[in-house]
């Protein structure tokens, strides 16, 4: 029985995380040297600085201001709030404005990823008792995977059994959760476009995903931009959750786990065993450093 225990391994909560970072960048900004640009200490130009390094040709300035705000962030669920995510946001609203072009974004979030990873070696996972399998993939079609890496990256420091998959269509995507026994998937969008065109796609996706997972009480949680922008809840394209930054994402797998485990215990029935799930199919790879910024 999938009776999962996540406490005391998700990150802290999301109003102290973000407390942290402005202390911590704060005091970046009033002690460090060469910061120049951001003596005000907000996070908000932080971000818009690095949005801009990482669209130039040489991104080694970009990296280095990335690395200055990871130490002073503490830690990487700071970072991907208050640096990373506005960070492409920032790209999308000058490819909005006609500012760069949809190229440019693209490889910008690419340098990010590959930063990320750099970053996020040496850094140790948590253990918990009861670890979801849990897939984490980009939306079919979609070709920014900055949102699953950093998801990846949270959940599998939270303690989960990542695996990650790319499928290039919805078919392929099917035909995975068909054949690979897994107890939640993690789908999102761009966190640099909002994407709202697709939303009714992903519901209908989502459906078909549910109707031919191999496991029957599969859990479904989505993010991306549009998630964060317009506070779209998860229900409302067929997924139990939503994380509008990954820094929440773990947090949002245990709060649907509990909500269902709960309900489950009311009607009185049992979720799918895991005793016998099959292990990794084609298709996807155990979650790794490499792997999160590929």
């Amino acid at each position: 029985m999938l009776q999962q225990s996540f406490a005391k391994t998700i990150m802290p909560p999301p109003h102290l995380v973000v407390t942290m970072c402005e202390v911590a960048l704060q005091t970046w900004a009033d002690s460090a040297s060469g910061v120049g640009p951001f003596g005000a200490g907000k996070h908000h130009d932080v971000a818009l600085r690095l949005a801009a390094l990482s669209l130039a040709t040489d991104p080694e300035e970009a990296r280095g201001l990335l690395i200055r705000a990871y130490s002073a962030c503490g830690s990487m669920g700071a970072l991907t709030e208050c640096i990373l995510e506005p960070t492409a946001r920032e790209l999308g609203d000058r490819w909005a404005n006609d500012d760069c072009g949809e190229y440019d974004v693209t490889m910008a979030l690419c340098r990010l990823q590959s930063f990320v990873r750099e970053l996020s070696a040496g850094r140790a996972q948590h253990f918990i008792a009861h670890p979801l399998v849990i897939l984490v993939a980009p939306m079919p079609g979609e070709v920014h995977l900055l949102g699953a890496s950093l998801d990846a990256e949270a959940l599998w420091e939270a303690g989960h059994d990542i695996r990650i998959g790319f499928p290039d269509t919805e078919l392929a995507l099917q035909r995975l959760v068909a054949a690979t026994w897994f107890d939640a998937i993690d789908l999102t969008l761009s966190l640099a476009f909002r994407r709202e065109h697709r939303l009714s796609r992903m519901e209908q996706m989502i459906a078909t995903v549910r109707r031919t997972s191999k496991n029957p009480a599969l859990l479904v949680v989505v993010g991306g931009r549009v998630f964060h922008d317009r506070a779209v809840a998860g229900d409302e394209v067929g997924a139990d959750g939503c994380a509008a930054s990954a820094c929440h994402v773990a947090a949002e797998f245990a709060r649907v786990q509990t909500r269902l485990d709960f309900a489950s215990r009311l009607l009185g029935t049992r979720l799918p065993a895991g005793s016998a799930r099959p292990r990794l199919s084609a298709g996807t790879r155990d979650f790794d450093r490499s792997s999160a910024a590929r």
